[in-house]
This record gives structure tokens, C-alpha cells and sequence, in this order.
């Protein structure tokens, strides 16, 4: 739902798109909301992740004001029912970038309309959803969110995990887990714990399924996802690309699974440095 402006021309102006006709638009009011709402989303952060590195910070903020999640946003409180848009804009859907452009230059407008307490509660609802879950679960559980989320839209059914192979001891112990959804099987992770695995795991399969986690949105803008670090480290070994240049599914996985299997190896040989090497400690 849209906050109550008491200038009714500022809220105007920030639904008024780039494409109409005309001088005015919103693209200053999504400049500076842009700017609010970094300042305002690491304030949150900064305050309910008290345990959370400044890296951890860094990619949930990524994560929270990136393109995608402002977009699903802004059409939870259907920004664009009231905004303008000119010609080449009348269409549906419309671009990712279009809704967060909306929700920015609302905020902006918001800000210079009330101040920045009442942008920052209009921050806490709208993003309500996806601060819970950054404050909750991390950032890396986001993996599993999206991936059940692709399941339910286009397969009808929740992803399932598969224990494939578990080495080590009680002290220092290893899980590989499988990501499996309607029958379709996807490249494996390791993880310390089993949860671990599962958020690796899913993060195989968007990788497969999602080629917007490789930092491509739908509508072929740049942009940063809670995954977006490991994508990275993906990206110079052949295992991230734009679509089509991803390695196959198993072939994909075959790198790190096997040099897994040689590091558990050398931690069942009896070389004890070599095993805490390997192992990682269990959390």
C-alpha cells in the first residue's frame, strides 16, 4: 500500500517514469532514493545482525537493495497500478528494473515529503519479508528460499535433498547433498553441516535453473543476488556464464566433487595435519 504523501505533486513525480513525454520524470527522485535506501538498509543490518561480520553485512546489503528484491517489493504493494509510463512501456510484464525504479523514487520522494524516519518505516514494511529472513537465516539460506520458490512456480513441487555421501568423524565431519526436483537431479555440495550442504546444493541448481543468479536479471540488467560472491568464484572456472556457456549438470559439479573426494582422502590416509586440512571444523 502506498505511504500518504502530503504532497500529492512529489508522489506524482516519483510515478511518473522516465518513458513519458515531457521534462519530468523520476529518475532524480530514484537517485536519491537509491542513496536513502543504502543508508537506510545498513542501518537495519547493522542494528539486528550484531554477530554478523562486515562481509555478511555487505552481501545481505547487496542481496536487500538489488534490483529483483526491490522489484518483488514494489509489485507487493503495486506500485505500478498507479504509476505513468509512455508508450514503449505500455506492456506486461514489465522489466525488473522498472518496479525498482519505482520503489526508489517513491522513497525519495517519501524522504523529502516527511523525513527520514517515515522512509525508514516505509523501508521496514515494504522489505519487511526479505529483512526477516537476512536477520534470521543469513543471506546464504536465501539459496533454499529461491529454489523452492522456482519449484513451486514452474514444477508444481518442493525441491528434495539427498544425503549422497557423508565422510569423516563426529569431530570433523563432511555431507555432500544432491538438490532434486520432479525427477530432475542437480550437481552436488559439500558442507560441514547437512543444512550447509542443502543451501550449496540449491545454489548448484539455481545455477542451472536461474541464469539471473549469475548476476543477469530478467530483463538483462546487472545485478547483485544474495549469491553473488560465490558466483563469482564460479565465474573464472568455466561453471557460471550467460546461458547456454554453463558447463553440463553433472560436469559442472565434477571439479569440486572430486577434488572433495581427494582432500577426504588424504584425511583418512592417517596424516593427521593433512586431516585437519581437509575437515573442516564442524560448526
Amino acid at each position: 500500500m502506498l505511504p500518504a504523501f502530503q504532497n500529492a505533486t512529489l508522489l506524482e513525480l516519483a510515478l511518473t517514469h522516465a518513458s513519458c513525454e515531457g521534462d519530468l520524470n523520476n529518475e532524480r527522485l530514484e537517485f536519491l532514493g537509491d542513496a536513502i535506501l543504502d543508508m537506510l538498509v545498513t542501518e537495519e543490518l547493522y542494528r539486528h545482525m550484531p554477530a554478523a561480520s562486515e562481509g555478511q553485512m555487505s552481501v545481505a546489503k547487496a542481496w536487500l537493495v538489488s534490483r529483483k528484491t526491490l522489484a518483488v517489493a514494489a509489485r507487493r504493494i503495486d506500485l505500478a497500478s498507479a504509476a505513468h509510463f509512455g508508450k514503449s512501456l505500455n506492456r506486461e510484464p514489465l522489466p525488473t528494473s522498472v518496479h525498482a525504479n519505482l520503489f526508489e523514487a517513491v522513497l525519495g520522494a517519501l524522504y523529502l515529503d516527511q523525513g527520514l524516519e517515515p522512509a525508514a518505516e516505509f523501508v521496514r514494511t515494504s522489505l519487511s519479508i526479505e529483512l526477516k529472513s537476512a536477520f534470521e537465516d543469513g543471506v546464504e539460506q536465501d539459496h533454499k528460499q529461491r529454489l523452492q520458490e522456482w519449484a513451486q512456480h514452474n514444477a508444481g513441487v518442493l525441491p528434495v535433498y539427498h544425503l549422497i555421501e557423508q565422510a569423516g568423524n563426529y569431530e570433523r565431519i563432511a555431507f555432500r547433498m544432491q538438490a532434486e526436483i520432479d525427477g530432475r537431479r542437480f550437481p552436488t555440495a559439500w558442507g560441514r553441516s547437512r543444512k550447509e550442504a542443502e543451501r550449496g546444493a540449491a545454489l548448484e541448481a539455481l545455477l542451472v535453473l536461474d541464469p539471473g543468479i549469475c548476476g543477469q536479471d530478467q530483463d538483462g540488467i546487472v545485478g547483485t543476488g544474495p549469491a553473488q560472491a560465490e558466483v563469482d568464484q564460479r565465474q573464472g572456472d568455466g561453471r557460471c556464464g550467460v546461458p547456454g556457456d554453463r558447463l553440463g549438470e553433472e560436469q559442472a559439479g565434477e571439479r569440486e566433487t572430486q577434488e572433495r573426494l581427494e582432500q577426504l582422502q588424504l584425511a583418512h590416509s592417517g596424516d593427521a595435519a593433512a586431516r585437519q586440512a581437509a575437515i573442516p571444523e564442524h560448526e
